[in-house]
């Protein structure tokens, strides 16, 4: 299971799981959440990112919709069926915004909905609210 591990900045020690198959996005979402001051496990697979959130238990996960394994939506409704988890932070990462998307990924489970491609403002806004 392909993962990366950076560690945070003293600011925050906040722990985030990444589930991101492309290569560019995934460094992308990396060195914006550490700039944030964060610390990332980044894994490229819906069936990793079920096992490292059970493993590691992150402040929050952000989830690629289109993975290999498994895609985004059977990630957040897996994850949402485990007591402990019920309430952890997610955020739905898509590359194709549609209509209807973003009521499709909350009503599943997400609790927010950011499209590609990133802007670190977005994320920012995003984490903050989710993690006060």
């Amino acid at each position: 299971m392909p993962q990366t591990s950076r560690s945070a900045s003293p600011k925050t020690g906040r722990r985030l799981l990444i589930a991101e198959d492309d290569d560019l996005n995934r460094e992308l979402l990396i060195a914006i959440l550490e700039l944030l001051g964060h610390s990332v496990i980044a894994v490229t697979d819906g069936e990793a990112a079920v096992k490292m959130i059970i493993s590691l238990k992150p402040a929050a996960a952000l989830i690629d919709i289109r993975m290999p394994k498994k895609d985004g939506l059977q990630v957040v409704k897996e994850i949402r069926a485990i007591a402990e988890f019920s309430s952890l932070p997610m955020i739905a990462l898509t590359a194709y915004a549609i209509r209807g998307d973003r009521e499709r990924c909350l009503s599943a489970g997400f609790d927010e909905y950011v499209a590609k491609p990133f802007k670190k403002r977005e994320l920012k806004v995003a984490l903050d609210q989710l993690l006060k």
